[in-house]
C-alpha cells in the first residue's frame, strides 16, 4: 500500500511539473517586452511579489524556464537588490522542494524529472572531502547545469540547511548581474545593460568550458 501511494504521489507531482512548464513557458514568452510583464505583476498590487516568487520557484523546480530570464524580470520589477532578494527566496524554496522530493522518492523521481543519465554525470559529488567546495563552485560559475545538479545533490550526505546556505551565497554574483541588467533596462540605461550582458556571456562561456572539462576528467577517472 505504501509503495502504491508513493508511485501515485510521484505521478501526480510529475504531471503537475509538466502542467506548470506547459503554462509557464508560453506565458513568459507572451510578453513582447519587459514593461508588459511589469504591468502584469503590478496589477496584483501588494500580491505581485508573491506571483514573482511563484514564478521563480516554478523555474527552479521545472527547469525548462530560463533562470536568467526570471532574474532579469525580477530586476525590472524590484531593482538590483530587491530582485536579488526575491530570487534568492524563490530559489531557496524551489531547491528545498526538490531536495525533499528526491530524498522521499529517490531515483524514480530524478529519472522522470531530470532524465536517466542525470546521476551518472555527477559521480564526482561522491567525494565527501571536496563535496562542499564542488557544490559551491557548480552554483557559483555561470553556464553550469544548475537545474540538473539540484536533482543530484540530495543523493549526497549534505544537510538541507548547509546546502541552501551554500548555494544562496554562490548564486549571488550571477543573480545580481541579471537583476542589475533588468534594472538598467527599465531605466533605459543601455550602456550598463550591454556591459552587464557582455560580462554574463563571457563568464558563462568560461564557466561552461571549465565545467565540461571537469566533468570529462571525472567521467574518465
Amino acid at each position: 500500500m505504501k509503495k502504491a501511494y508513493k508511485y501515485i504521489s510521484l505521478v501526480i507531482i510529475l504531471i503537475t511539473m509538466v502542467a506548470i512548464s506547459m503554462v509557464a513557458v508560453p506565458f513568459l514568452k507572451s510578453f513582447n517586452e519587459p514593461q508588459e510583464f511589469r504591468n502584469f505583476i503590478e496589477n496584483f498590487g501588494i500580491f505581485g511579489i508573491l506571483v514573482m516568487l511563484f514564478i521563480q520557484i516554478g523555474q527552479i523546480i521545472v527547469a525548462f524556464i530560463p533562470g536568467e530570464l526570471v532574474e532579469f524580470l525580477a530586476g525590472c520589477m524590484y531593482g538590483t537588490i530587491g530582485g536579488l532578494a526575491v530570487c534568492l527566496v524563490g530559489v531557496s524554496v524551489g531547491q528545498a522542494i526538490i531536495f525533499q522530493m528526491v530524498r522521499k522518492f529517490g531515483h524514480e523521481f530524478v529519472e522522470a524529472a531530470a532524465g536517466s543519465k542525470a546521476m551518472g554525470r555527477f559521480k564526482f559529488l561522491k567525494d565527501e572531502k571536496k563535496l562542499m567546495r564542488v557544490i559551491f563552485l557548480l552554483f557559483f560559475l555561470p553556464g553550469t547545469p544548475k537545474a540538473v545538479i539540484s536533482y543530484a545533490v540530495p543523493f549526497t550526505s549534505i544537510k538541507l540547511k548547509s546546502y541552501l546556505l551554500l548555494t544562496a551565497v554562490a548564486r549571488i554574483p550571477s543573480i545580481v548581474s541579471s537583476t542589475y541588467a533588468g534594472s538598467a533596462f527599465v531605466k533605459n540605461n543601455y550602456k550598463p545593460l550591454l556591459i552587464a550582458y557582455g560580462i554574463i556571456l563571457a563568464v558563462s562561456l568560461i564557466g561552461f568550458i571549465l565545467y565540461r572539462l571537469y566533468e570529462k576528467k571525472h567521467i574518465k577517472s
